[in-house]
């Protein structure tokens, strides 16, 4: 039986955490793979110099699949070692891991179902913009259903580290790019198509 598409996505989760918690951390980026580690959906750096990492859960099958996660590098191949499973390191409290791990799900979604010791768990309430009382539009709100535990003191290389600092610029940078260039090619379309319209969002720069 086909199951039914979630009506909740990822960009969307990621701007309500932006636009609830940016005020209290330095960075906020979503779609970052920091070196050494997986790809997260949001990666933030504290004030404090802490990192944390935020996987978003849009159903149950995609938070099982979570745990299913595992890497096999050079230096393992060349070992003849098991792939490296990063919940193991996250359970290890391995100083690859960011200071603290979070889940971020539809509030609800995760009810009865145990948590990880070294997990966090933050819910989104009224997930769609819409109030559940008065039917009015309303921003989404996080709830911390589970606080994430500190597993590790070691700051984040990216505030520390030359290299890091350098790579995450690059990174940022080709990110920036690549949306412009998309961005400049829908425009494109969008003048070619209706060229009885004089404006467009971007003529001002």
């Amino acid at each position: 039986m086909k199951m039914a598409k979630s009506k909740f996505t990822e960009g969307w989760f990621q701007w309500v955490y932006w636009h609830d918690r940016i005020s209290s951390r330095d960075l906020v980026i979503p779609n970052l793979k920091p070196a050494g580690w997986w790809d997260c959906d949001i990666f933030a750096i504290l004030k404090s110099g802490y990192s944390e990492e935020i996987e978003i859960k849009i159903s149950v099958a995609d938070y099982k699949n979570d745990f299913k996660k595992k890497r096999n590098g050079h230096q393992e191949q060349y070992m003849g070692r098991e792939p490296v499973k990063k919940h193991d390191l996250l359970a290890a409290r391995s100083t690859k891991c960011p200071n603290r791990f979070w889940f971020m799900v539809p509030s609800g979604m995760l009810d009865g179902i145990e948590i990880p010791e070294y997990a966090g768990l933050i819910e989104v309430c009224n997930p769609d913009g819409i109030s559940s009382r008065s039917g009015e539009p309303i921003t989404p709100s996080l709830h911390v259903a589970k606080k994430a535990p500190l597993l590790h003191r070691d700051k984040s290389r990216m505030l520390t580290d030359r290299k890091q600092h350098e790579k995450l610029r690059v990174q940022l940078y080709w990110r920036y790019f690549t949306m412009f260039s998309k961005n400049q090619r829908s425009l494109k379309g969008l003048r070619d198509t209706h060229k009885d319209v004089t404006h467009f969002p971007d003529d001002n720069y």
